[in-house]
């Protein structure tokens, strides 16, 4: 009976669609109002900003933020994330997983070349990953996990045989950091190619000028698969170019003038231009981003738990947010940033050290860590305890580092900032010549926990924390993995490995002639549909 009625009801609703129809077919034209044509500046010429030149171009040996951004237009992936948080076909059309998850077998699109006209098919793909696991050239980032090997088993068929299932895969997969490189290129150039990179996407390398500018310009014979963009084909834009503009002040004043198009622009400065209809504000506020505290943790006096945790009972997170950020950020008590999956406020709640200064001057006693001369700071053996606090040049930090100095001061702790570039700091973190830093770390999966925290990442170390995230590196089953991945955190904050501060809003803003630019749901700009109007 339900099935004629089933049929009934469809009867009905053809009907009353087809009565639609032809009423619609019966009914006088309406003269529609046309939209004015809109009138497109005469160069299409993107000028975005960066804060700092990127150290390379090459995948393979960057890890830095800003050369992500340029990269994100020179190269395409396999895989790119929708908004669900899922994989979608980009290079790749199809994928199987196979053997429990170790191998994975990707069919790629037929007819893609790079830049310099050479085939991308699989013997590219396998070139690109394996370059990435060379035991004798390591990359600047395990971002490709526990690969073995990466075969071309047929023409447009790469197959990665993994010596363990390897969870964040597909996230990796989209990101510039594994883009697909071109191997004639590569191996022609050599140490060239890391500034005169070519790869196969929306934009090519055009030049580099250091400390100026990095240009880009249109790949004529463009084609993408991507269903989050409506333009599949060459850029509207003829060029993309990235001035370096380090002080916030210069990049807001050359949002003004038109000198950029698009920046981010320092909180302080945020609620006047969005107020401005010559701006459109695009504050992305579910960052993959934390900004956050690290202990050398093997050498005195942090090598002692209660130090570490003194610091971050000290420290008044709501107001480094409000000073630092001008409120735009969230308060973080959680080792994982808010938009990342397994961020959860309730472990922060729990688990985390809220301010409770005469808490850290406890803490302080009970290591016979006093101020014995009346200076108001506490010794050690007899003499003031001074710390070194490494930073990097990003204008929040240093606002936040200058905040978190006079907290630490009111229970008695001196700390003095030194501020490197970002490269040297990396490279000197291991020479021990610091005894904590503040640091950022922005990554769209929860692998972010093994990228900072796992033994020999930096200066930490501890096996049950090792333990839990090479579980949650290689569990595929999704709230299985998310719980590893809770227990970390816990351990992680028992331990005081780090003091998380905040996540930051992203503050991009763009001038009201750009049109159509879109965010992806990992935050990234989405240039595809953008024009200049006059």
């Amino acid at each position: 009976m339900s099935g004629l009625l089933d049929k009934k009801i469809a009867l009905v609703l053809v009907a009353i669609f087809a009565l639609g129809v032809l009423a619609v077919a019966c009914a006088p034209e309406e003269e529609v109002e046309e939209e004015p044509a809109v009138e497109l500046a005469d160069e299409q010429i993107l000028h975005l900003s960066l804060d700092e030149d990127p150290d390379v171009l090459d995948p393979k040996h960057t890890s830095m933020a800003v050369a992500s951004a340029v990269m994100d237009l020179l190269y395409d992936r396999l895989v790119y994330i929708d908004e669900d948080g899922l994989p979608q076909p980009w290079l790749a059309e199809s994928w199987d997983i196979q053997d429990d998850g170790e191998v994975v077998v990707f069919q790629l699109r037929e007819g893609v070349e790079f830049h310099d006209g050479t085939p991308l098919d699989a013997e590219a793909v396998a070139f690109s990953f394996n370059r990435l696991v060379d035991p004798d050239d390591p990359a600047a980032q395990d971002w490709i996990g526990p690969l073995d090997r990466a075969e071309a088993t047929g023409e447009y068929e790469v197959t990665l045989y993994y010596d363990d299932i390897y969870a964040p895969i597909f996230t990796q997969l989209s990101t510039a950091y594994l883009g697909i490189v071109s191997p004639t290129a590569v191996q022609e150039m050599g140490d060239d190619f890391q500034r005169s990179p070519v790869g196969s996407g929306p934009m090519q390398f055009k030049s580099w000028h250091p400390g100026d500018r990095i240009v880009l310009e249109r790949n004529e014979d463009y084609q993408t698969w991507r269903e989050d963009v409506d333009n599949k084909g060459p850029w509207h834009l003829e060029q993309v170019v990235y001035n370096i503009v380090p002080e916030p002040g210069t990049r807001v004043a050359a949002l003004e003038t038109g000198d950029l198009h698009v920046t981010e622009v320092p909180p302080e400065e945020y609620p006047y231009l969005e107020d401005d209809p010559a701006f459109v504000g695009m504050p992305w506020r579910e960052g993959t981003n934390i900004c956050y505290i690290e202990f050398d943790c093997e050498n005195p006096p942090f090598d002692d738990v209660r130090m570490r945790q003194a610091v971050a009972y000290a420290l008044d997170i709501e107001e480094i947010v409000e000073g630092a950020l001008g409120g735009y950020g969230e308060a973080n008590w959680t080792p994982l940033p808010v938009g990342v999956p397994g961020y959860d406020a309730d472990i922060g709640e729990e688990y985390g050290y809220h301010h409770n200064p005469d808490k850290a001057v406890q803490l302080l006693e009970e290591m016979d860590l006093v101020d014995t001369t009346g200076d108001g700071f506490v010794d050690i053996d007899g003499e003031k305890m001074e710390l070194l606090f490494w930073i990097y040049p990003v204008d929040h930090l240093s606002k936040a580092s200058e905040i978190i100095k006079g907290q630490l001061a009111d229970v008695g702790i001196d700390m003095e900032i030194q501020t490197l570039e970002l490269g040297t700091l990396i490279a000197r973190v291991f020479d021990r010549e610091q005894d904590f830093n503040i640091m950022r770390f922005t990554w769209p999966d929860p692998v972010l926990l093994t990228f900072c925290h796992r033994t020999g990442q930096w200066l930490y170390s501890n096996p049950d924390v090792d333990e839990l995230l090479d579980k949650a590196d290689s569990t595929l089953e999704p709230e299985e993995r998310l719980e590893y991945v809770r227990q970390a955190q816990i351990e992680l904050l028992n331990d005081a490995a780090l003091v998380p501060l905040y996540t930051t809003w992203v503050l991009e803003m763009h001038r009201v002639e750009v049109e159509d630019l879109a965010r992806c749901f990992q935050g990234r700009l989405l240039f595809h549909d953008v024009r200049i109007t006059k």
